[in-house]
């Protein structure tokens, strides 16, 4: 693919933005609404802005994908020799195959579960090296993560391209864990973790053999445990058949993505209670904004408390410490569509446009640059509520201080007689998980009053 396309499509999108804002500045300065005409041009202007925006995505992110096997795969052929490794990875792929066709556990690693066999699916090297390879990983590294993974343990028995293909779509399915801390266990027992509930402020000296003062940090405990979540999908005995039809990937695709979206719901919403404990549970409140986060009146957009001060409230009620290069946004895409319009001005009328649209790539990543709300990049999470009376619509910190555990391996079971009568294998899929905020002085969210 080439990279000039999606810079094209990037560069129609900061079009779109200022045909946008021409339309919204014009209608301030006259101090009126938009005509019909205008509105339509805006809502079209809009629509492009988020279409090209999503095809810019879609580019990238399958540039993105097939750059990340790429390395993985390089890593794992320089692992052993590579007439060794050839042999050893169409044995595991066949194994693969075997079981996804036939039901052969034959070669692969397999646990039991009250009497059915499932197929154990280690995500820990894919995890580090997917966070590894945004941060510039070379393949030494990725030589080291898949060795120091236990590759002589049998972390490689399932194919490479199946365990990153089902992260992939797990992790692209829940903004909350592309850019939260990911960690794995082997097994599922609680863990505990220490917690910090108030910082500790020293004093200055003043004398030799002053006693030196201060407050102590408050501490707490916080625990992950194992909470199962899975996904069935159903593939016909043709199919399956079928060596032309790439099932491995039909699967990966589906299970990685339904799991993705259920898990993420639980790190947003979640209580706490027989489940993770979401990050809108688990935060406090940092700014408050009225009824209504963004008030349109005036053919402008203004803020609900007549400016943008609830947001630099927001983003200020984070200690200072952890507004850094990890400290982002996250809301709903329609939230997000309603702040674009604010602009720094009084009452939101005049000035520049608090929200920056992306208009380059990550030459890192390679994905497109997220935009950006006051400095910080933004994400959109489904998850997270939209504009309405005591909605938290918006979180802002660092996303590093929000910890999701993931408990053992991967589980993949096949059911041959769940859809008997209908000539149908059911795949199912089956991770452990749990989540919680390890300080929450990290990350704050703004409430919208009743």
């Amino acid at each position: 693919m080439s990279k000039s396309y999606v810079q094209d499509l990037l560069d129609q999108r900061a079009r779109a933005w200022e045909q946008a804002k021409e339309i919204l500045d014009r209608c301030a300065t006259e101090k009126r609404e938009r005509t019909v005409e205008e509105d339509t041009a805006y809502t079209r202007a809009n629509d492009d802005i988020v279409r090209l925006g999503r095809l810019a995505d879609e580019w990238l992110d399958n540039e993105r994908v097939q750059k990340e096997l790429d390395t993985a795969r390089e890593a794992i052929e320089s692992i052993v020799r590579p007439e060794v490794d050839q042999a050893r990875s169409q044995s595991q792929a066949s194994a693969m195959e075997r079981y996804m066709r036939s039901g052969d556990i034959t070669g692969l690693p397999v646990s039991v579960d009250g009497g059915r066999a499932g197929v154990e699916i280690d995500l820990t090297p894919s995890v580090r090296m997917f966070q590894a390879i945004r941060q510039g990983m070379d393949v030494r590294e990725a030589r080291a993560i898949y060795q120091d993974g236990g590759a002589s343990a049998g972390s490689l028995v399932i194919p490479t391209t199946f365990a990153n293909s089902l992260y992939q779509y797990m992790e692209a399915n829940s903004a909350i864990r592309r850019i939260s801390r990911v960690i794995t266990t082997q097994s599922g027992e609680p863990m505990s973790f220490p917690k910090v509930g108030t910082h500790g402020v020293g004093t200055r000296v003043i004398a030799e053999g002053t006693v030196i003062g201060g407050t102590d940090p408050v501490f707490a405990l916080f625990t992950l445990n194992a909470y199962k979540y899975g996904q069935l999908v159903k593939v016909s005995n043709e199919a399956a058949a079928d060596l032309g039809f790439d099932l491995l990937g039909f699967v990966a695709e589906n299970i990685g993505r339904a799991v993705g979206r259920i898990t993420d719901t639980a790190y947003v919403s979640g209580d706490g209670t027989g489940d993770p404990n979401g990050v809108v549970t688990a935060a406090s409140v940092g700014a408050t904004t009225g009824g209504s986060l963004i008030a349109l009146g005036g053919g402008a957009a203004t803020a609900a408390t007549g400016n943008i001060d609830c947001l630099i409230n927001l983003q200020h009620s984070v200690v200072d410490a952890y507004r850094n290069n990890n400290s982002a946004w996250v809301m709903h895409d329609s939230t997000a569509g309603t702040i674009r319009k604010l602009k720094d001005g009084g009452n939101g009328t005049i000035g520049a446009y608090i929200w920056t649209p992306a208009t380059t790539i990550d030459s890192q990543s390679g994905n497109r640059m997220p935009d950006r709300l006051l400095g910080d990049p933004v994400y959109t999470d489904v998850n997270f509520g939209t504009n309405g009376s005591a909605v938290k619509p918006v979180a802002y910190g660092d996303w590093s201080a929000y910890w999701i555990r993931d408990s053992g391996s991967f589980r993949l079971e096949r059911s041959d007689e769940r859809y008997f009568d209908s000539d149908e294998i059911g795949f199912r899929g089956l991770l452990r998980t749990d989540s919680d905020l390890a300080d929450t002085n990290a990350i704050k969210l703004l409430q919208q009053a009743v």
